[in-house]
């Protein structure tokens, strides 16, 4: 996991949680509009790194690793928190904890119930044909993600993160964002 700062000082703390196969840089355009009222935390989760490889365990796992990131840091609230899809239930898994004061939290589309098994296994195996397809650099799916999924804008971004992803941490993400845990 990186978490990248865009610090000016004694402001409030907004942390932002981008959602599955997105990027944090999903988030620019918040960034500048609440950069001068907010220091503020834009989160790459374990998996969605650009640079390294990283394994995705499960949402509480990922959950923690924010929460110990601020404690070192000796912020024990966040003014702000907002996740979106996967990243909402990730944001609602570190306000449940009651580790870290949350002062205001933002869940837009988080998956907060089960899915039946037959719902999940299409998932798994809809999410790995698009991120094997996307390693190969298939058009028909690139193209589709530009005009259905994320904008263009973020295609270089969302191709350098999909190429360290793994099988597994999409098997983990899917299971502990729609199964629970």
């Amino acid at each position: 996991m990186i978490i990248n700062k865009f610090i000016c000082g004694g402001k409030p703390v907004m942390v932002l949680i981008h959602g599955m196969l997105t990027p944090w840089q999903i988030w620019t355009p918040q960034i500048e509009y609440f950069k001068s009222n907010y220091n503020i935390y834009a989160v790459a989760l374990n998996t969605h790194t650009e640079n390294t490889a990283s394994e995705f365990v499960s949402v509480p796992a990922e959950a923690e690793e924010i929460i110990q990131y601020f404690r070192v840091k000796n912020i024990n609230a966040i003014d702000v928190l907002c996740g979106m899809s996967f990243g909402g239930k990730i944001a609602h898994e570190i306000w449940k904890s009651n580790k870290l004061k949350i002062y205001s939290l933002i869940m837009d589309g988080a998956p907060l119930v089960s899915c039946p098994k037959i719902a999940i296994k299409i998932m798994i195996k809809k999410y790995m044909n698009i991120v094997h397809k996307s390693k190969q650099r298939d058009s028909r799916v690139i193209e589709n993600f530009k005009k259905y999924f994320l904008p263009g804008k973020y295609l270089d971004s969302y191709l350098k993160i999909v190429d360290h992803m793994t099988d597994k941490s999409i098997i983990n993400m899917v299971f502990s964002a729609f199964v629970g845990g």
